[in-house]
């Protein structure tokens, strides 16, 4: 069959989407302004690539100073080419890039591709290359990707728009965005990951990551879309593309990249010193039913297993493996990870225990390596297959000693597949270490639809991350999309916030109380003698702090007095602070003797909009860093699920001598998050810490509002 014939094929077994960024990433024609007949330059490097291209019949070469490059004739502008093409790519320095852009827009390109990391001594800082060009992109509504970028890769069209080697590897049903060129390298590096599209987005110029997003939502060859972030820039535009590849059915999977806690001197409530930027952003993406995950593995094997289509029944994972100690450091390791491993029910036992040697033990993980015998390998597709039915298996990994270099001949290959023919589950091959020389298999098991994993640990996050895909995915879909009816600052509340700065703690308490949390009760008061009418009005036992402004950290001051029971023990806790320098302004409240104490904050990203926060509070709410965070006008269904997280729910359980009302938890979670969305206009940040959950309902007992 001839290469044009080939293309042709190609071309009709990939039905063509109709979307902007067609012609930039399935171009039927295309242009290298900047070829180039020399060994190892980008430009022929690239030319030789897109000579392999569908397009390639298409292709034509721009460069002034030569005729023909490898046999083709080459064109000194593309003013000149016989058509206008789908895509220019234009590998020319920064200094001659506008001037190339603008000849591609009159010579009707209906998208371009800039490798070039625009950069001009030139520039000022208002001024760049950058700036100008997105402007052009936007005017001209033309496709850009890059600049910066290491281009494009269509593997069904084997339409490879980069100067990198040609992937030799087969088509699959994963797509790649990134922000970073060197995830392109690696698709092409290993053949059991199977990719539909790679694409690095480089420095966003005319094309941002959730447009991408989109299109690769309406690419029918597309099943799963892995992202690796580095920021976002159009938020809006990826809640959308978030929402479409949701309603789809395909599932997203985001490696991030800036995951560090904020400073804390950038921060003065405890939520903006101990929130990560990376966390706001797991939480833009999760809600909106991608998955966050930590490592390159995580994202790519994680891909894998969602390819297969497979919904897995039950959340808990089993193995079956033919080495007792990888078993015993298997269980191990899922414990340390939080790994769920299934329970076999008494049935499963049961059948397994009948049918298999005395010396294996009916359990999950299952090591099913018995005598070495005829009946060797048959032990373990029973074992397969029986556990693989099991109400409370989720899916299933598989590992055996077998790779490139070593084959035991036991059958355990055949035993894998013909368990694998009947199988439903999600389902997969692993091995306990990653250095095993088992390409040749792993190649074998993806023309199956079989991932192949590398590492023990490897095979266990991935079941970790499935199930959390599969989760939040089911979530978004449940959520009632509508939060309720919205919370309305009147002209009081607005004049309240107006200005920068901190307000004070009363004025921060009485704002939240009367926009519909409950609130202690709060007196300010200024001498013994206010001070003490105060306590009276409210009752005893009480609360006394200081008052001094700037001061947001009270306790550290030691500006904090609880459960004061009488008048003579307030004007002596009074006295001790006036002594101590913290002038005499008190705030006196109602004293709460019991319940568990957690942290509501609110924090707003620039780019990602407001988020409100619920951990542990009091004084561990900077010690540790497990909390729920979500967008600000959460509805009561987030709420609700947000009360059952582990870093809630333990606390709950944990109140001895009450119980803590969770519903009504829930509930002023859910309010919180409407207040939240309210005040993000004019507010940076809130903390209310502690907020007192008992019997009686939440109630804030201290809180700090960051107008600005």
């Amino acid at each position: 069959m001839s290469s044009n014939e080939t293309r042709e094929r190609v071309h009709n077994v990939q039905p063509r989407i109709e979307h902007r960024l067609r012609p930039l990433i399935e171009p039927k024609s295309a242009a290298l302004i900047g070829a180039s007949p020399r060994d190892e330059t980008i430009g022929h490097l690239t030319l030789k690539a897109m000579m392999q291209a569908a397009y390639a019949d298409r292709l034509y070469p721009v460069n002034p100073r030569y005729d023909q490059i490898e046999g083709m004739k080459c064109y000194p502008d593309l003013a000149s080419l016989p058509e206008p093409v789908d895509m220019a790519l234009i590998n020319l320095a920064s200094p001659r890039i506008e001037e190339a852009f603008e000849e591609a827009v009159a010579a009707g390109a209906r998208s371009i591709l800039l490798f070039d990391p625009l950069h001009l001594e030139s520039d000022t800082e208002d001024n760049t290359i950058i700036t100008r060009l997105r402007k052009r992109a936007a005017e001209t509504g033309i496709p850009v990707c890059g600049g910066n970028c290491a281009g494009i890769f269509d593997f069904q069209t084997r339409s490879f728009s980069s100067f990198f080697l040609v992937p030799t590897t087969p088509a699959g049903s994963i797509s790649l965005i990134a922000h970073s060129g060197m995830m392109l390298v690696w698709t092409r590096s290993d053949p059991r990951y199977r990719f539909d599209v790679a694409l690095h987005v480089g420095q966003e110029v005319g094309v941002t990551q959730d447009e991408y997003l989109d299109y690769m939502v309406d690419r029918p060859t597309t099943k799963v879309i892995t992202m690796f972030v580095e920021g976002v820039r159009n938020p809006e535009g990826m809640d959308r593309a978030l929402k479409k590849a949701l309603a789809a059915g395909k599932p997203v999977v985001v490696c991030m990249v800036g995951r560090t806690r904020r400073g804390a001197a950038l921060s003065i409530t405890h939520t903006g010193a101990t929130v990560a930027d990376g966390d706001l952003g797991r939480a833009f993406f999760e809600t909106r039913g991608a998955v966050v995950v930590e490592t390159l593995d995580d994202m790519y094997n994680t891909a894998l297993l969602l390819a297969q289509g497979r919904r897995a029944p039950a959340e808990g994972a089993a193995y079956v493996l033919d080495s007792g100690g990888c078993r015993g450091l298997l269980v191990d390791r899922a414990e340390a990870l939080g790994v769920k491993l299934a329970t076999l029910t008494d049935e499963t036992s049961a059948r397994l225990k009948a049918q298999v040697p005395p010396m294996l033990v009916p359990v999950n993980p299952f090591d099913g390596a018995g005598p070495v015998d005829e009946n060797y390998a048959n032990v373990f597709e029973i074992g397969y297959k029986e556990i693989e039915k099991d109400q409370n298996v989720g899916m299933l990994g598989i590992e055996f000693h077998f790779n490139d270099r070593f084959n035991p001949r036991v059958g355990a290959v055949q035993a894998m597949l013909n368990a694998w023919e009947v199988s439903t589950k999600p389902f997969f091959y692993f091995t306990s270490i990653t250095p095993l020389p088992n390409e040749g298999l792993g190649t074998k098991l993806a023309d199956l639809g079989i991932p192949a994993i590398d590492g023990q640990d490897n095979a266990l996050r991935v079941a970790k991350w499935f199930i959390r895909s599969q989760n939040l995915r089911d979530a978004a879909l449940a959520r009632a999309m509508v939060a309720g009816d919205a919370v309305q600052l009147g002209s009081d509340e607005t004049n309240r916030l107006e200005g920068d700065g901190a307000l004070s703690e009363a004025e921060s308490l009485a704002l939240l109380g009367d926009l519909g949390l409950t609130t202690v009760k709060t007196e300010t008061a200024t001498g013994s003698e206010a001070v003490a009418a105060a306590a009276a009005r409210i009752g005893y036992p009480v609360v006394l702090k200081a008052s001094v402004e700037g001061l947001h950290h009270k306790t550290e001051a030691q500006g904090v007095v609880l459960g004061l029971n009488d008048e003579a023990a307030l004007l002596a806790a009074h006295a001790k602070m006036e002594s101590n320098g913290l002038g005499a302004t008190r705030i006196v409240q109602t004293y709460v003797t019991e319940g568990v104490e957690f942290s509501l904050g609110m924090l707003r990203d620039p780019d990602l909009g407001a988020f409100v926060t619920l951990s542990g509070g009091g004084r561990n709410v900077e010690l540790f860093r497990e909390r729920v965070i979500l967008p600000a006008g959460l509805s009561l269904a987030d709420a609700q699920t947000a009360i059952g997280d582990p870093a809630v729910a333990r606390l709950l359980k944990g109140a001895r001598g009450f119980e803590p009302d969770a519903e009504a938890l829930a509930q002023t979670l859910h309010r919180f998050g409407g207040i939240a969305a309210a005040l993000a206009p004019h507010v940076r940040e809130i903390d209310i810490n502690p907020i007192v959950v008992n019997g009686g309902g939440p109630v804030a007992v201290d809180a700090l509002i960051v107008r600005g």
